[in-house]
């Protein structure tokens, strides 16, 4: 067993359910399911393999939005705009989202100028955001892409943990980069307070931190996005957010008062729920 980020091979054993097991390289802190469902990973090339999205999840995000779920992906993605053109200098740019869904942020970035293109593996999505009217987005593989393809702007939300190849991922992602250009994913923080609570309390039962069986296999600390990361850029920028953050938040996030209070608490002891990383491609 070799770790899928740094390739040691010395492991901590954190919990086990079914005929699974969790855990976590004693380096970079990557925490994992093994084995690996053989249905996931016996594909002929492993890394065009993904974990699909929880069903549910999908359906939530197939629903037509409501007014305050439109208002939002308009503010997340003129926030995330501003951002990307102030680190490129520049007030337009081609963006590549890999798993954009419905691209419910394409609006708003296509308002600003923004060259937007949009890629998912679910038919589903992007047949409905073709029939909103978005241009270039793609039912495909992020891996299937021509290496021709270069973009200002790469992004990735929510993505990273279903990957099961993740270095050949950030990898791609590189080369697909012009210079000077941004990579910016969100994921998952291995280390939130709700996974430590749910380990103390044993919520759910087919969790462990942000284990979640059968659709997360695999989670990620901060240090592991730095290992990974660090392997081909050398500009990288690495903090939390919670999940109702308004620029690096989720588009679907409207949280209860009891929640607005967890999250409240995870930031001040440092546990939020997301990570967040902004990469530079070096100019070659």
């Amino acid at each position: 067993m070799i770790c899928r980020i740094c390739n040691h091979n010395h492991f901590s054993h954190l919990y086990s359910f079914q005929i699974f097991k969790i855990y976590r390289c004693n380096y970079c802190y990557f925490t994992f399911v093994f084995p690996i469902p053989a249905d996931l990973d016996n594909s002929p090339s492993s890394a065009k393999c993904s974990i699909q999205t929880n069903e549910a999840y999908t359906a939530t995000m197939l629903a037509t939005p409501d007014i305050r779920r439109r208002n939002r992906q308009l503010s997340i993605s003129r926030r995330r705009y501003e951002y990307y053109a102030f680190l490129l200098g520049k007030p337009s740019f081609s963006l590549l989202e890999i798993g954009c869904g419905t691209a419910s942020l394409a609006q708003g970035f296509i308002s600003a100028g923004v060259s937007y293109h949009g890629i998912d593996i679910d038919n589903r999505a992007i047949h409905q955001a073709t029939a909103k009217g978005i241009k270039n987005v793609r039912n495909t593989d992020f891996f299937d892409i021509p290496l021709e393809e270069k973009y200002d702007v790469i992004c990735a939300s929510q993505v990273l943990e279903h990957i099961l190849s993740p270095v050949v991922f950030v990898q791609k992602v590189y080369c697909h980069l012009i210079n000077n250009g941004i990579f910016h994913i969100d994921l998952p923080n291995a280390d939130s307070l709700a996974g430590h609570l749910n380990n103390l309390l044993r919520i759910n039962q087919n969790r462990y931190g942000e284990v979640i069986y059968p659709h997360h296999l695999l989670s990620y600390h901060a240090k592991t996005v730095d290992v990974l990361l660090n392997k081909f850029f050398s500009k990288y920028y690495i903090f939390f957010c919670a999940p109702h953050d308004n620029t690096w938040g989720g588009e679907l996030q409207f949280p209860s008062f009891i929640h607005r209070i967890l999250y409240r608490i995870s930031g001040l002891i440092s546990r939020h729920s997301f990570i967040v990383s902004i990469s530079q491609k070096k100019n070659e």
